[in-house]
């Protein structure tokens, strides 16, 4: 960043343009000492799948990089005629849609030229074009767990943990109603429909979807499935099935092909 002119903090009142005026790019970095960590499953995600989520609506380059590169040379070769770009990391997998519209929000109507984030950045690419910061600022209001970077095994179960617990409380909220909710696994790719029980020690895995007033009673492993409604599961193993509404399904089944 030699190259730019970083002046003293300086913050106008009014806001121009704002978010919803303006034209906004997304970057995501690839770092290469990171390939494996890329491939790690998270939840039924990849850490990239989960960055590029927290982007909709955005146009998104993917950039691979080398660990020293400078965040200034790469914005200048993968911009072109947008207002504003962020910058993202692959490997936050953390990051939400929301945390992304009040960073932009932000960045936008304080007009900033530069805007740190915890792990990444916002540029007004004009800026950037004439090698030129001026106003600077730092969200640091921003929730900084959302910023989270994975790089071994164990930031990696660490956010396995976050995330599993962000989507039972999602669910919780869509109104599953869950006996034990810890004891329980769900990941991204689940859809749970209306007025649906969930017991103890349920896995649920995969493109799997619960049909309305379904019963999981205790210690399922379930992938892939499709289960009908007003069906009820007990203490069985599915995988690749396709359950007709109201069956009933075990103790102590395992089945991947449709129930007769």
């Amino acid at each position: 960043m030699n190259d730019f002119i970083f002046t003293t903090e300086f913050l106008t009142e009014f806001s121009i343009p704002d978010i919803k005026n303006s034209s906004i790019s997304a970057i995501i970095l690839y770092e290469d000492n990171l390939r494996d960590i890329y491939k790690e499953d998270l939840m039924g995600k990849s850490s990239p799948e989960l960055v590029k989520n927290s982007l909709k609506g955005l146009k998104i380059r993917e950039v691979n990089v080398q660990k020293n590169d400078a965040l200034i040379d790469i914005v200048k070769k993968n911009v072109e005629n947008e207002d504003y770009v962020i910058v993202l990391y692959a490997n936050t997998p953390l990051i939400r849609e929301e945390t992304i519209s009040d960073a932009l929000s932000y960045a936008t109507t304080k007009s900033l030229d530069y805007c740190k984030l915890y792990h990444g950045a916002i540029f007004k690419v004009e800026a950037v074009k004439i090698n030129r910061i001026e106003y600077i600022s730092e969200a640091n209001f921003l929730n900084k767990e959302d910023f989270f970077a994975i790089f071994d095994n164990k930031s990696c179960d660490k956010v396995r943990e976050i995330l599993k617990n962000r989507i039972l409380d999602y669910w919780v909220t869509n109104g599953v109603k869950f006996r034990d909710k810890n004891s329980c696994y769900i990941e991204f790719n689940v859809e749970i429909l209306d007025n649906v029980e969930i017991f103890s020690n349920n896995v649920i895995k995969g493109h799997t979807l619960i049909g309305k007033n379904v019963k999981l009673l205790e210690n399922n492993i379930i992938t892939d499935c499709e289960i009908g409604e007003n069906s009820s599961v007990l203490s069985s193993y599915l995988q690749n099935a396709k359950i007709k509404k109201n069956s009933r399904i075990g103790p102590f089944e395992k089945i991947s092909k449709e129930k007769k």
